[in-house]
């Protein structure tokens, strides 16, 4: 459905007018229009804050109309859709004649209409949000016709419903709500929608050398930061030598293991602290593969390096190293994958 406009166009340009438009005006600095982002409306507002002609009103209306539905995303602008009514409004108000005003009344109520109508097409909270902000926005004769009290309730359930239906992500992301699966799925990527969980020690045991091996070799840490690492490690009797945790039993010190992926050498949990109310990502040996030595060594240089990195928004982040039956175990941050994306 395409954007509605009042089919007004502004005067040519005369040359007195283009050259004001080059001229410094104290009212630039407080027009919404002409501080926009956009090229066309900030030149259109300079038009009309330099000229008065309600053809120029109400194509800023027009252009602002257009930008309000990014068709790209197919996101709704609550920024345009209140500069398009301001405009239509400004119509109103400069208008000199009946039929002006009622064609800017009429402007801003067919946007009005499409604004609703789009939100009902692609029902996100955001669009739901943008139509009712517009709606009440909207003033004259025409807001009893257009907004009426059962497209209100339309929209509103609408919205309700995506808000409970986040609520319930937000749960399961955090709480660990979701009931676990009574299956342990073997991948070898883990799909726990982070890609930096997957070093090479989930790779297929034909190589123990990596990259991120010779890198630790290269450059060892130092006596200081390892001391302070070593404060870190939660030292736990449990005899877990061998074997794996399962769905639903308890990472001593960490939480309830809720997901397990496998993948190469390696095994990933997906725990839920109760205590902290917080997910945390896991990941350690398979227990079938802990009897190497110089695989184990590197496994420690690996967490304490890991460990020892600077905050980066690209690579999760490593919190500490717990060791349950003698076996090491990197906790880190746990960030969802743009499947649980609200």
């Amino acid at each position: 459905m395409d954007v509605p406009t009042s089919g007004r166009s502004p005067l040519p340009l005369d040359p007195a007018l283009s050259a004001a438009l080059d001229a410094e005006n104290p009212a630039d600095e407080r027009d919404p229009f002409v501080c926009d982002t956009d090229a066309n409306v900030r030149r259109l507002g300079r038009v009309a804050v330099r000229r008065s002609h309600i053809d120029d009103v109400f194509a800023l209306g027009d252009a602002c109309a257009a930008l309000t539905f990014n068709a790209y995303d197919a996101h709704m602008s609550a920024a345009y859709a209140e500069k398009a009514l301001t405009a239509y409004r400004r119509a109103q108000q400069v208008a000199e004649t009946p039929e002006d005003r009622a064609a800017a009344e009429s402007a801003a109520a067919r946007f009005v209409d499409w604004a609703v109508a789009t939100a009902l097409q692609f029902p996100s909270r955001r669009n739901i949000s943008v139509a009712l902000w517009a709606a009440a926005l909207l003033d004259g004769p025409h807001a009893s016709h257009i907004v009426d009290a059962t497209l209100i309730e339309r929209m509103l359930s609408i919205h309700r419903d995506r808000v409970t239906a986040a609520e319930r992500r937000y749960q399961v992301q955090t709480r660990g709500e979701l009931r676990p699966s009574t299956q342990v799925e073997d991948a070898t990527r883990v799909d726990l929608g982070i890609d930096h969980l997957i070093s090479q020690d989930m790779l297929p045991p034909r190589n123990f050398d990596s990259p991120l091996s010779h890198t630790a070799e290269a450059s060892p840490i130092p006596p200081s930061a390892s001391s302070h690492m070593a404060s870190s490690l939660d030292l736990t009797p449990e005899a877990h030598f061998g074997r794996d945790f399962g769905v639903g039993e308890i990472i001593e010190g960490i939480g309830e293991v809720m997901t397990v992926r496998y993948g190469g050498m390696g095994v990933v949990y997906l725990c839920y602290d109760h205590e902290r109310g917080e997910p945390a990502a896991v990941k350690t040996f398979q227990g079938r593969f802990w009897n190497n030595k110089r695989a184990e060594t590197r496994f420690h240089k690996e967490a304490l390096t890991w460990i020892q990195l600077e905050k980066h928004p690209n690579i999760v982040q490593a919190r500490r190293v717990h060791t349950v039956g003698g076996r090491p175990h990197i906790v880190l941050e746990h960030v969802s994958g743009p499947e649980n994306l609200a």
